[in-house]
């Protein structure tokens, strides 16, 4: 996780809004704060270099999640980076047997106009980095 996150925390920029609409919700057994909760929790910043990145967290133990990331008027490159890091299973954790059990995987994806669809591992924490245009 830290090696994930390193540069959305550290990237010298500052938080912007970011909501889910119309989330999922994962449902659990009675408690004071009710039975349910939103399975997707989003966070996204806009670094010093101008790339905005949008943290996802998909806490649903058991469900993939598709979901549309809308930016409205940022103009961003067509690229953009992925890395997801998540186990098989919920319960997976990396230890001395199984150093590999949850692990970062990095990918790339294509962002035409004002939107991404992307599809959330179930218990997975999703970094979409969307860098700005290139000057040409």
């Amino acid at each position: 996780m830290r090696e994930q996150l390193s540069d959305f925390f550290h990237g010298g920029g500052h938080i912007v809004a970011s909501e889910v609409k119309d989330n999922a919700e994962v449902s659990t057994r009675e408690t004071p704060l009710g039975s349910s909760y939103d399975a997707l929790v989003t966070t996204a910043a806009l670094d010093k270099d101008g790339a905005l990145s949008v943290l996802v967290i998909n806490r649903s133990p058991e469900d993939d999640i598709k979901s549309r990331v809308e930016l409205g008027s940022f103009r961003h490159a067509t690229t953009v980076d992925v890395s997801v890091v998540a186990g098989r299973t919920y319960h997976d954790f990396n230890d001395a047997e199984h150093p590999d059990a949850v692990t970062i995987k990095k990918s790339r994806a294509t962002a035409h106009g004002t939107s991404l669809t992307w599809t959330y591992p179930a218990h997975s924490v999703t970094l979409l980095r969307f860098p700005p245009p290139t000057s040409s």
